[in-house]
């Protein structure tokens, strides 16, 4: 019970022994590092290269992803984002490498058709 005028204790404060401050062992814990969402704004563009401009969002998000994976390997972002660094930049890669094929293949394509209606 607190006397009139007086503040009651914070229940909040760390544990203390009556005059003797903290209790041995105790100590205020740091707090995990801030999820920077690089590696997050990586997944969501290798998400988006699949139905939009293909390689022009996924080389943006394998750049941001592998930034992530080194900013997570130098102990700069937290470290549970590095799952979902390392799958952004596997899906954008393939995004990438499917969407090379594709062009390339759309381009022979047109090239043989072309020349099938030329004769040549």
């Amino acid at each position: 019970m607190t006397q009139p005028g007086q503040q009651p204790p914070n229940p909040y404060a760390p544990p203390t022994q009556q005059g003797w401050g903290p209790l041995p062992g105790w100590r205020p814990q740091a707090p995990p590092p801030q999820t920077g969402g690089a590696a997050t704004t990586a997944l969501l563009l290798a998400a988006l290269s699949w139905v939009t401009c293909g390689p022009l969002v996924a080389i943006p998000a394998m750049i941001l992803a592998r930034r992530a994976i080194r900013a997570i390997e130098r102990g700069e972002a937290n470290p549970a984002d590095l799952s979902t660094a390392k799958s952004a930049f596997w899906i954008a890669l393939t995004s990438t490498l499917l969407s090379t094929v594709a062009i390339l293949g759309y381009g022979l394509y047109v090239f043989i058709a072309v020349s099938r209606a030329t004769g040549r």
